[in-house]
């Protein structure tokens, strides 16, 4: 479970921050994951790789602050130059797809290899190498294949934007209605990283606009939860039901009251029924406490709260 609550921005630590909270998006479990894989990579080079210490610094500071957000690509570097790594034939293909190139690809396939290899071609398809992501479907590997969190490459490629590698992958046949782990399908993954022209290339080939995932929240929370009006848009034009309370009883009004999304809230209430506007979360919260308590950098929260008492909102 994350440790924070999405809806409401807290303060951050900026050394070990997400790169989306470092952008100022609200925390969750992902956050979460990042911030503590952080802190465990110091655990782990402060006991068995203590003479690097400085060389980590180094690396994190290298864009004017200690920051693990802004030097992402500069520490995975870093570990596989000066920490072991058990490079696998496996992890080959792996990295080969999240960094090389289509030629160096085909020529590793060529080989012998195994394209079926766990997470290939999703790091290719998050990456949005096409020819890569081909070249993989060529060597027959599975469409659908799932990766460890039970993510196909169709999510991986939504959830970073990649428009065309999501065409290419329906063509081949991905199944856009597939849950991941935590229930959460191909058009929860666009949504709620903003990625409008995927969301209307898979409403368009008949994604579940109301589909749920473990908690209850469907792909209209999580676009306004991070203040995404143009996916907003999207949605309730392709039907999505705004009175869907997740399973902490939240609708997506109460989330974007809480993001201080002015241009979502808006939207929301032009759609919502009358008593969605004062609906009640598990802990007695309505939309206005959302907007009154919100943190979000950049929030609109005055106004969100002026709208909200003008279509009727108790201040109580």
């Amino acid at each position: 479970m994350p440790t924070t609550i999405p809806a409401f921005a807290r303060e951050r630590t900026e050394d070990y921050c997400a790169p989306e909270v470092e952008d100022g998006s609200t925390r969750g479990r992902s956050a979460d994951i990042f911030s503590l894989g952080a802190v465990f990579l110091e655990m782990l080079i402060a006991h068995s790789y203590y003479p690097e210490r400085q060389s980590l610094d180094d690396k994190l500071t290298s864009n004017g602050h200690r920051s693990y957000a802004k030097s992402v690509d500069q520490i995975s570097r870093w570990l596989l130059a000066h920490v072991l790594v058990d490079v696998s034939d496996d992890n080959k293909l792996v990295e080969l797809c999240r960094t090389g190139s289509p030629e160096q690809v085909e020529v590793y396939l060529a080989s012998g290899r195994d394209p079926k290899t766990l997470g290939a071609i999703h790091q290719a398809s998050a990456r949005g190498c096409g020819k890569i992501v081909q070249s993989l479907l060529v060597h027959k590997v599975d469409v659908n294949l799932r990766d460890r969190s039970g993510q196909t490459a169709l999510h991986c490629a939504a959830g970073y934007g990649h428009t065309d590698v999501v065409g290419m992958l329906l063509e081949k046949g991905a199944d856009v209605q597939l849950k991941d782990d935590e229930g959460q399908t191909v058009l929860h993954c666009a949504a709620g990283h903003g990625h409008q022209s995927v969301v209307e290339l898979l409403l368009s080939k008949n994604a579940d606009n109301q589909a749920a995932d473990a908690e209850g929240r469907t792909a209209l929370h999580f676009a306004a939860r991070r203040g995404h009006d143009g996916v907003v848009r999207t949605l309730l034009s392709g039907g999505a039901n705004t009175e869907v309370m997740d399973a902490r009883a939240r609708t997506a009004l109460h989330f974007a009251a809480g993001y201080g999304s002015e241009k979502v809230v808006e939207m929301l209430l032009k759609a919502v029924n009358k008593y969605i506007i004062d609906a009640q979360d598990v802990d007695g919260r309505t939309a206005l406490h959302f907007a009154a308590r919100g943190k979000q950098a950049g929030g609109k929260y005055e106004a969100v709260r002026k709208m909200l008492i003008e279509k009727g909102a108790d201040p109580r």
